[in-house]
């Protein structure tokens, strides 16, 4: 018998995993609309859909508004992530069905102090104080004191040696496009670098935890990606790409859990080596009994140290950096912190 999911449960998932808004033209567009649980009418879920498409419009008039103002520094941000999918049309109902929590942007290191001053002489204010934001690979998010949303501008994609092999922002601006939307000038990756930075968010930037859970949402955004842009992705480049960074275990084992749970066909062979196996059996027991993990020293290790370490390097890289790193050990919050990550 199949068990039938609550809409509570379904409702929360959802929301947590940041598909609500796109079930409805998902499911619509499969003509699966009655797998929904049987007293949550798709009529709501719609209403989700086009609530959410007012709100990302709304953003991307702050984005305009934004692209405005480093324009006329002569500054073309490159957009990144969500907001780039929206603006690429990688998304069927591009504005409603793709939820976005904020906006990225990459700005050469050279333009970045003219960027920042143009948006805090606009209005613009760094969010909450964090005392570690100079070590971490975007600047504080700035967002105007009435709301709206924060944009962050980055130097880096992830802090770690991994990533900066993976992929640079010198690299995204020059395989960039230039888009001219709404009367501004935006940068848009090459489709081989979307994907990229994609997977490297997923896979490294997120904590540990999330390589065995990936976010739904990031699933779905790459069988998108696969679809919408088809042969003008390089997969055979991604591929030496995460061999040369020594992360070509991680590609694949992302492909195959994308595959298991979209169905999305591997864009490239996937021949893995006798302890890739391995892990991907160890991924699929943690998939399937998630209590195994507190009984598995790599995870317990590396859900609590992988993002730190790599924070910790970058605080000791920068000079003076160590007393701020000592301020992190020696903070009750920090270890707070930790135990939530194994959770």
């Amino acid at each position: 018998m199949t068990a039938i999911i609550t809409t509570d449960t379904f409702l929360s998932t959802a929301s947590s995993e940041a598909i609500l808004p796109t079930l409805y033209p998902c499911l619509f567009s499969l003509n699966r609309l009655q797998l929904l649980p049987p007293d949550l009418p798709p009529a709501t879920l719609q209403a989700v859909t086009q609530l959410n498409a007012e709100r990302n419009e709304s953003i991307l008039c702050q984005l305009q508004s934004v692209a405005s103002l480093l324009n006329t520094q002569g500054i073309q941000p490159l957009v990144l992530k969500g907001a780039a999918y929206l603006l690429t049309n990688v998304y069927p109902d591009r504005l409603g069905s793709r939820y976005l929590a904020d906006i990225d942007l990459a700005i050469p290191e050279s333009q970045m102090p003219a960027a920042q001053a143009a948006l805090l002489e606009a209005g613009y204010e760094p969010e909450a104080h964090d005392a570690m934001a100079r070590f971490r690979h975007h600047h504080v998010p700035l967002r105007k004191p009435d709301g709206g949303v924060s944009f962050e501008l980055h130097h880096s994609l992830a802090l770690g040696k991994a990533a900066r092999q993976l992929l640079t922002i010198p690299e995204m601006l020059d395989a960039s496009t230039v888009l001219t939307w709404r009367d501004v000038q935006l940068r848009i990756p090459s489709p081989e670098h979307l994907v990229t930075h994609l997977i490297l968010h997923s896979q490294i930037r997120h904590p540990y935890s999330e390589r065995i859970w990936p976010p739904l949402r990031a699933m779905y955004d790459l069988l998108l990606l696969n679809s919408r842009f088809a042969s003008a992705i390089l997969w055979s480049s991604i591929d030496q790409r995460f061999h040369s960074a020594r992360q070509r275990s991680t590609l694949y084992l992302h492909l195959l859990q994308v595959e298991q749970t979209l169905g999305m066909s591997r864009p490239l062979p996937v021949n893995l080596t006798p302890f890739e196996k391995l892990r991907w059996f160890r991924r699929r027991v943690l998939n399937r009994w998630p209590t195994v993990r507190f009984f598995d020293p790599a995870y317990l290790i590396l859900a609590t140290l992988s993002r730190r370490f790599r924070l910790l390097q970058s605080i000791l890289d920068t000079p003076g950096g160590y007393k701020s790193a000592l301020q992190m050990v020696l903070t009750p919050g920090f270890y707070r912190r930790l135990l939530d990550e194994i959770l």
